[in-house]
């Protein structure tokens, strides 16, 4: 079958441009090569993907099916046109530069601001907060004044460790007028204290959040027990997903990530990564506002990975670092953990602008057994301007 060509004019379909910058050819063909698409590109007559000062094109060994032409379109949409990171250098941390005028050394730093972020543990429920509902309760007695039953299990506990930040996680909500995922409880009305994370004494009450129950210290027959507390269905579509977004005004540069799982750990579906971007800007045909049937704002698949078994992750991976001991106790893991660096070619980009966002996801919703699976990624926070 003959080859297939796709034409892109420069820069009008290469939204995503970083100021100053041009399509990179290279970068290009990578991102295809990444992608869902099957058909392979056609290099044997020349590049695969070429350029001109007013166009790029795509050569195709075969016609792409129309699924593949959106895949194609919206990867064209998001190319930011960066060079890739200095190998040398690949965190972009401070480097010494010379002072052409009259070489002195000078100290240059990089522009933004770190960040590290963790999703939460795939393999509790307890800590999807993102897919959380909250719920006010009518609690159950279970027939001796002390346990009182929830309607629902998996009650998200942010007070405990089990996710990097939680104490930032709770405080940024409480000041945007949240709950915090806090739990509350009230017996007739009347508020009572929890008894504090990791102690073995005080306070009125305990909760076991994944089975959804409170265990009072002191009998609480013949009350009502009324608690308000946010809980996850596991299986329920969108419960498991973990969102990375830029604040308003700012862009994202994922530079690196990792994924860490406790020996233990068994995958019950897929583990999905994606970057997602408003239709209006990714594939505006799509919008309403261009007589598409998508709402505008609605965020859009452009990139997703899937992982079905962990042979998959590990053949992605960049290797793996060396074994974690397991350190037992209350504030500890039980099981020893094993991470997997992965270092991205081109860096990815999130603009708040085009309603980007990064997501992790079981493609079931369904958690992975076993104490502990988290993905942390680190990341340079930059005005978009």
């Amino acid at each position: 079958m003959a080859s297939q060509d796709y034409t892109y004019a420069t820069p009008t379909a290469f939204v995503g441009l970083a100021e100053g910058k041009v399509p990179e050819p290279s970068q290009l063909m990578d991102a295809v090569q990444r992608s869902a698409i099957t058909v392979a590109l056609d290099v044997d007559p020349g590049a695969g993907v070429s350029a001109t000062q007013t166009d790029i094109t795509f050569r195709f060994r075969s016609p792409l099916t129309s699924p593949e032409v959106i895949e194609l379109d919206q990867l064209v949409a998001a190319h930011d046109g960066l060079g890739l990171p200095d190998p040398k250098n690949p965190a972009r941390v401070p480097y010494v530069v010379l002072n052409g005028e009259d070489n002195q050394v000078q100290l240059v730093g990089r522009k933004g601001s770190d960040t590290v972020s963790a999703s939460h543990d795939f393999a509790d429920p307890t800590t999807w907060y993102q897919g959380s509902t909250r719920t006010t309760d009518t609690l159950t007695d279970s027939g001796d004044g002390l346990t009182f039953d929830g309607h629902h299990q998996f009650w998200v506990d942010l007070t405990h460790g089990l996710m990097l930040y939680e104490r930032d996680i709770v405080a940024n909500d409480l000041a945007a007028a949240g709950h915090g995922w806090h739990v509350e409880v009230r017996v007739d009305a009347v508020p009572m204290t929890p008894r504090a994370p990791f102690a073995v004494t005080g306070g009125d009450y305990s909760v076991d959040y994944a089975a959804g129950t409170v265990t009072f210290f002191a009998s609480q027959a013949g009350k009502v027990v009324v608690s308000d507390y946010s809980y996850v269905v596991p299986g329920a579509a969108g419960a498991s997903t973990w969102e990375l977004l830029p604040t308003a005004g700012k862009l994202l540069e994922v530079l690196d990530s990792e994924a860490q799982f406790s020996l233990d750990a068994q995958l019950q579906g897929a583990i999905v990564y994606g970057i997602h971007g408003a239709v209006e800007v990714f594939a505006p045909a799509l919008a309403v506002s261009n007589g598409g049937p998508v709402p505008d704002g609605t965020p859009i698949p452009l990139v997703e990975k899937y992982y079905d078994t962990t042979r998959q992750l590990i053949a992605d991976a960049r290797g793996s670092y060396p074994v974690v001991p397991a350190m037992p106790g209350p504030r500890g893991h039980s099981q020893q953990v094993v991470g997997f660096p992965f270092y991205y070619g081109t860096v990815n980009q999130l603009l708040s602008s085009a309603g980007m966002k990064l997501v992790v996801r079981m493609e079931n919703d369904h958690p992975v057994t076993g104490e502990y699976t988290t993905v942390t990624l680190y990341c340079l926070s930059l005005d978009e301007t």
